[in-house]
Formats: structure tokens, sequence, C-alpha cells
């Protein structure tokens, strides 16, 4: 900061011409020719048509109808079978903030009574493998909430 005040601090001694008299003694500049009389009548037009279709694009784009029900025909899939493969307790850890699979374990992000953690546990057991400390860390900060993974690492 003490540097960039330096370099503002320079400019109070620079001199600064007077060019007001000079901007006084000038002549305006010619008016341009108004447009022909046959012109008119196609700039109007042109001039409403651009107006009406503004009038258009903002009436739609803030149409306040809401549509009730789905905005598609439901459709039938067969042959769709859903099962539930399992559940696991990690209460026991803290409080849950973020949960990813990957690498063959389950990286479950907690905040504990010592501050913030992520737990590598077992995806079938639950059984911890290793806790990470993670001090400083805020699951919502920086824009973000929970944890990535990507590049072959847990961020």
């Amino acid at each position: 900061m003490r540097k960039t005040d330096n370099l503002l601090e320079r400019l109070n001694d620079v001199e600064v011409p007077d060019v007001w008299t000079a901007v006084g003694g000038r002549l305006p500049r010619p008016m341009l020719p108004p447009p022909e009389r046959r012109q008119r009548p196609l700039v109007i037009a042109v001039a409403l048509i651009v107006s009406i279709a503004s009038l258009v694009l903002v009436t739609r784009a803030f149409d306040r109808q809401t549509t009730t029900g789905p905005a598609t025909t439901p459709t039938t899939a067969e042959d769709i079978t859903v099962t539930k493969a399992g559940t696991l307790d990690v209460s026991g850890l803290g409080g849950l903030t973020a949960a990813e699979e990957a690498f063959g374990s389950l990286w479950i992000g907690v905040i504990t009574s010592g501050g913030t953690e992520i737990v590598r546990a077992d995806p079938t057991s639950g059984a911890t493998e290793h806790r990470f400390p993670v001090p400083g860390w805020s699951p919502g900060e920086g824009g973000g909430r929970g944890i990535v993974i990507g590049g072959g690492m847990v961020w």
C-alpha cells in the first residue's frame, strides 16, 4: 500500500498546462444537416419497430404467470429397478457437512468440538480409516460447500 501511495504522490508534482484559454477561443463545429424529408418516415418506422420489439421482450422477460403442474407430460418407463445400497451411521463423527465417495473410501467433512475435520471412512462398514484435521476450514467458506474430488485428490 505504501508503494502505491508513493507513486500517486508523485502525480502532485506534475505540471499540468492550462488549456482553458485555448478551448474558449475555438469555434463550434458545423451542425450536421437534418435528414432529408423523404428519409424521415423510414427513420420513424425503424424507431417504432425497435420500441415495440423492446416492449415485447421486456414483457416476456418479466411475465409473472406461473405454470401449474408438470411442464411435460409424464411417460412410463419399464424395467427400471432402484435398490438401496445401504445406510451408514456416521452420527458419532460430529456435525456432518459434506460427503463424497472416491478412491475406495468415503470422505466426510465434519465439525467437532475440536474444530473441522475430513474423515476417511470405509464405505461398506463406516469404520473410520483416518482423520485429517483442517484448522480454519469453514465448510461454506469461499462460495464452496463441502468436498470436491478432482485431479486425483480430495479438495
